[in-house]
C-alpha cells in the first residue's frame, strides 16, 4: 500500500511534468530532471516545477528523504544559457536568476 495516497504528493503517474519526473517509493522521493537533450539544463519552467515539488515534499511528513537525479547522460549542465540569452541578451546570467526571483516574490 502506498503511504502517500492521501497526502499532498500525488501518485507517480500524476507527477510526470514536462521537465521533472517524481517517484515516491518507501518514503523516498526521487526527483529526476528530465531535459536530457540539453543535459538537463535548468530553465525557468524546470526551476518552478522543482520548487513546487520540494515545497509539496516539505509539507508531507511521510517523505523521509529526497534523491535528485538527471535523465540521460548528464545530471545537470547548470542554467540553460540559451534560455537566459533569449530573456536578456545584454546580461544573460543576471536574467535567469532575476526572472525566477521576480516570479516567486509576486
Amino acid at each position: 500500500m502506498n503511504k502517500l495516497e492521501n497526502t499532498t504528493i500525488k501518485p507517480v503517474e500524476q507527477l510526470r511534468l514536462s521537465c521533472l519526473v517524481a517517484d515516491c517509493q518507501q518514503n523516498i522521493l526521487t526527483i529526476t530532471l528530465n531535459r536530457p537533450k540539453v543535459l538537463n539544463a535548468i530553465d525557468l519552467e524546470m526551476a518552478e516545477q522543482f520548487l513546487k515539488s520540494l515545497l509539496a515534499a516539505a509539507k508531507n511528513p511521510a517523505i523521509r528523504a529526497i534523491v535528485l537525479t538527471g535523465a540521460g547522460r548528464a545530471f545537470c549542465a547548470g542554467g540553460d544559457l540559451k534560455f537566459a540569452h533569449q530573456v536578456n541578451p545584454e546580461t544573460p546570467g543576471d536574467s535567469f536568476l532575476g526572472s525566477f526571483c521576480q516570479r516567486k516574490s509576486r
